[in-house]
């Protein structure tokens, strides 16, 4: 299914990219297989491996930061996450936030960064992941601005879906249904 979804997403991504960069090659209803949909392909394939090995590491780092944190008021193995938040104390608790913030943010960044990678695949009829990073330079702001505003109708629903989900647990009746 997830290759289905890649595939079915690299042949609108590149028409709208072929319409918008004027290049030739578009085909009936402005959708074909070609070499750019191969490289959109590539380049999301590579953009996964890249976000993976990334994600990867700060989790690892995340981990140490963890361990670091608790190391001299360990609690016993095995007792859960409000153990470990309270053997810590408000001020390793604040250094995990933030360290899952600052992971967060660089991720986003990150993101934004290559944001136009697509758009500069096509254009240099070649893949281009990582040199992507330097067409962003002073628009970053904007960039990120733009996808936070696109994003804006998707983070407010899955926020008030988190706050309904939390007042509903807060008045379900106590029962394997309910929040007791």
């Amino acid at each position: 299914p997830l290759v289905l979804l890649l595939l079915a997403a690299a042949v609108p991504s590149g028409s709208l990219l072929r319409v918008a960069l004027s290049k030739s090659g578009v085909g009936p209803a402005g959708l074909q297989w070609g070499r750019v949909e191969s490289r959109l392909l590539g380049l999301t394939l590579l953009s996964g491996i890249l976000f993976s090995l990334v994600s990867l590491v700060l989790l690892i780092a995340l981990v140490m930061v963890s361990i670091a944190v608790s190391l001299p008021t360990a609690p016993p193995a095995g007792a859960g996450v409000w153990a470990w938040l309270a053997s810590v104390g408000p001020t390793g608790a604040t250094v995990f936030v933030l360290a899952i913030r600052a992971c967060a943010g660089f991720l986003t960044w990150l993101g934004v960064r290559l944001s136009l990678a697509p758009a500069a695949t096509v254009a240099q009829d070649r893949i281009q992941l990582l040199s992507s990073i330097t067409l962003t330079g002073r628009g970053f702001w904007t960039i990120f601005g733009v996808v936070l505003a696109a994003a804006a109708p998707l983070l407010l629903g899955a926020g008030a879906a988190v706050a309904l989900g939390s007042v509903r647990g807060a008045v379900a009746p106590p029962g394997p249904l309910g929040a007791g």
